[in-house]
């Protein structure tokens, strides 16, 4: 096998090869390769430019103006992060936004669009000042403006938007000032009418929360007024219960209330008044409604006018007043003891003792009338004299005096009557013969019975119905035979015969009458041939000879009446005869004036029931010939004078309506023809 090897040289140098070794980075790299190490270099590059583009963006975001030092701040950066807090869109950072941008220099590259921004957000701040302003917070809307910086280009807007809100806050003052002053004066109108004008007023708060507020208060003030004048109303009407009506409807309306001063005067005036009643009816005596009216008035009104222990004071005398009405001595001493828990120092306990002292009387009185009216109950005269004896007693001014006068009267009345009715019997027993005689004698024992006896006034009217029997008696007679006379035609003899009745005669009223009838009768028996004669005359056309004839029935006489009814009618026929011909003697000429004249004159006659038809007739014969004159004209084409002739037909003319519509169409045709002709000029 041959022996391939190198020589000794090329091994030496192999050998020195193969221990020798290169550079570490160039076995990197001779490791990589040049395309690795380029990308590390692009990556590395990259890394970096993001690194410190990042740094750079970091600084404009918000977290970034947070931590900035603004004393080396730029403008730009200034500006950026006014911009961020201004997005945050509230007053504050609105207003914080512009306070970072005003303290740059006028002359800043930057101040355009640093005066834009300021304007922009200024406007935004007032957007919400505005916002405050009609949500009715004034105070909050000026507190936004106060707080914008000094100097903006915006605070000539400011000053005049808060100016403004001023003015119109001021009005809506002045406005719920006026309404309250119509409150207060019970205005309840006026004060709507004020209210009203918050409507017109540039503000939401105002024109609708506040006015709706204040429409409602009017209402309610309104409705406690009426309240008010209703209890003013019942308390005018009087009495217990109304009183308490009116004071129960004060007390209802609260301390806020407009109402509120009227109704404590209503309340003062209610307790003054039922104090005074209180005392009214305890000077007479009246105790039941002192208890009443006391026991009414509420105990907050005792206490709030101070009245707690007069109220007790009248409770309690009330009280011992209705025991001592009953009359008895175990009521009155009742009374007293009720009335003496009234001690010193308390308001009523000197009317307590004055009644104490009235009852102690009244005690003593009261033994006196019971022992009287025990000696009277036996009811002969000499029991009642005892008993009057013994009343008489009671002295005057006491308080049973009264009472004790009225038994004695009593007494005396039935002392009276058993004395008197035997003589008042004895004239009834003598009347009943019923002549004269018996009468007159009746009438003579009754007058034994003087005045201020108890059987006066009957012995009186018994003795005026004797007489009036006595008159009957004496008098029917002659009113009989004035009958009698009378029936047989002899009126005036019956009227002479009843005259003989002598006034304030029983049958004196009865006469008269009759006398009257017969009167009448006999005037017109006499004046019936005058009437009859000049109705007559009237007849045959002579009015004036009809009422020459009527006037001879005199004013006094039954007959004047419908005598003056029939000369007035035939006086209205003759002016009616005289207006017919002298209307006839006008309508003569035929001529449109003379046939209106004659057509005036004979209206006058219209008021004649004996010529009105005539009137009638000739009216509307002379309206047929005014009407042919009418139309003869506009046949002439002269419409003009038709219309004014056919004007003259009065209205009671059957040819009234016909004129009327015939005057309408001719008045057409002339204004057709006068817009014609100024065509035609044209």
């Amino acid at each position: 096998m041959a022996n391939h090897s190198l020589p000794s040289s090329e091994k030496t140098a192999n050998a020195s090869e193969a221990s020798w070794s290169p550079p570490l980075s160039k076995r990197i790299l001779r490791f990589f390769g040049w395309p690795f190490w380029a990308i590390i270099v692009m990556v590395t590059f990259g890394v970096t430019g993001y690194a410190a583009t990042s740094a750079l963006l970091s600084l404009n975001t918000p977290k970034g103006c947070k931590s900035i030092y603004w004393p080396l701040a730029s403008g730009a950066r200034r500006l950026y992060c006014a911009q961020v807090e201004a997005k945050e869109g509230d007053a504050e950072n609105l207003i914080d936004a512009i306070a970072l941008v005003s303290q740059l220099p006028e002359n800043h590259p930057l101040r355009a669009e640093i005066d834009k921004n300021i304007k922009l957000w200024s406007e935004e701040i007032l957007v919400l000042g505005e916002r405050q302003f009609q949500a009715g917070n004034l105070e909050a809307a000026m507190a936004i403006t106060n707080d914008i910086p000094s100097g903006v280009a915006a605070k000539e807007v400011i000053e005049e938007k808060v100016q403004r809100w001023q003015k119109i806050w001021e009005k809506g003052e002045a406005i719920e000032k006026d309404v309250e002053e119509r409150l207060k004066q019970a205005e309840w109108n006026l004060a709507f009418e004020e209210a009203g004008r918050l409507v017109d007023l540039d503000n939401e708060y105002l024109a609708n929360r506040r006015y709706t507020e204040l429409v409602a208060t009017i209402q309610q003030a309104k409705i406690e007024g009426a309240v008010l004048q209703e209890a003013w109303e019942i308390l005018d009407q009087g009495g217990l219960k109304n009183l308490l009506t009116a004071l129960e409807k004060a007390q209802t309306i609260d301390a806020d209330s407009y109402s509120y001063d009227g109704a404590q005067k209503l309340i003062t005036t209610v307790g003054e008044t039922l104090m005074r009643e209180a005392y009214n009816n305890l000077n007479q005596r009246r105790w039941k409604t002192v208890l009443e009216i006391t026991q009414a008035i509420p105990e907050s009104f005792d206490s709030e006018f101070d009245l707690e222990e007069e109220v007790t004071d009248l409770r309690q005398i009330a009280l011992a007043g209705l025991e001592a009405e009953s009359g008895s001595i175990g009521g009155l001493r009742q009374a007293i003891a009720q009335a003496e828990t009234i001690v010193e120092k308390r308001p009523l306990h000197e009317e307590a003792q004055q009644l104490i002292a009235r009852w102690e009387k009244e005690i003593d009185d009261v033994e006196i009338l019971n022992l009287a009216k025990g000696y009277a109950s036996g009811g002969t005269t000499a029991d009642l004299r005892a008993g009057i004896d013994k009343a008489d007693e009671v002295p005057r001014g006491n308080p049973r005096y009264q009472e004790a006068q009225v038994l004695i009267n009593e007494w005396n009345r039935k002392v009276q009557t058993i004395e008197d009715r035997p003589i008042l019997n004895r004239a009834t027993e003598i009347a009943r013969d019923r002549n004269i005689s018996a009468y007159e004698s009746a009438i003579a024992v009754a007058r034994n019975i003087s005045p201020n006896r108890a059987l006066y006034e009957e012995a009186q009217d018994k003795i005026a119905t004797w007489r009036d029997k006595i008159e009957r008696i004496e008098d029917q007679p002659i009113l009989d035979r004035a009958i009698r006379l009378a029936n047989q035609g002899s009126l005036e003899r019956a009227v002479v015969t009843a005259e003989k009745i002598a006034p304030n005669r029983v049958l004196y009223q009865d006469a008269q009458g009759r006398i009257e009838d017969w009167r009448d009768k006999i005037e017109r028996i006499e004046d019936q041939p005058i009437l009859d004669e000049a109705t007559e005359l009237a007849k045959q056309g002579e009015l004036e000879e009809a009422i020459l004839t009527a006037q001879q029935i005199n004013s006094n006489r039954t007959l004047y009446q419908e005598a003056q009814m029939n000369i007035r009618s035939w006086r209205n026929d003759l002016a009616a005869r005289e207006n017919l011909r002298e209307a006839s003697q006008i309508a003569e000429a035929e001529t449109v004036d003379a046939l209106t004249r004659a057509i005036k004159n004979v209206t006058q006659a219209f008021n004649s029931e004996t010529y009105r038809y005539q009137a009638e007739r000739l009216l509307n014969r002379w309206s047929e010939q005014i009407y042919e004159m009418a139309l003869q004209r506009a046949s002439e084409d002269n419409l003009a004078s038709a219309i004014r002739i056919a004007q003259q037909i009065p209205s009671q003319s059957n040819l009234y309506q016909t004129a009327k519509n015939k005057i309408e169409r001719w008045q057409e045709e002339l204004t057709v023809n006068s817009e014609q002709t100024s065509a035609d000029d044209n």
